[in-house]
C-alpha cells in the first residue's frame, strides 16, 4: 500500500512463489477505494477523450464538405 510493487516485496522477503506474498499482502478498504477512484478517473478521461476525437473528426468532415474553414487568429 506504500507504493512498492508485490514482485519487489516477494523478492525482498525471499518468497519463491507470489502466492506466499499475496497471502500476507492485505489491502485496507480505504486503499481499495482509492484504487477504484483512480481507475474511474482514467476510464472517464479516456471515455471523454474518445468522444472528443470522434466529435472533432465528424466536425472536420462536415466543415470540409460545406467548404467552411475554421476561424484563424489575426494576432
Amino acid at each position: 500500500m506504500n507504493g512498492v510493487d508485490l514482485k519487489t516485496v516477494q523478492e525482498l522477503l525471499g518468497h519463491k512463489d507470489i502466492k506466499m506474498t499475496l497471502r500476507y499482502a492485505h489491502l485496507s478498504q480505504a486503499h481499495k477505494k482509492e484504487a477504484v477512484r483512480a481507475l474511474e478517473k482514467l476510464v472517464y478521461h479516456d471515455f471523454i477523450a474518445v468522444k472528443m476525437m470522434r466529435f472533432y473528426k465528424l466536425l472536420k468532415i462536415l466543415m470540409g464538405d460545406a467548404g467552411i474553414e475554421p476561424a484563424t487568429s489575426s494576432v
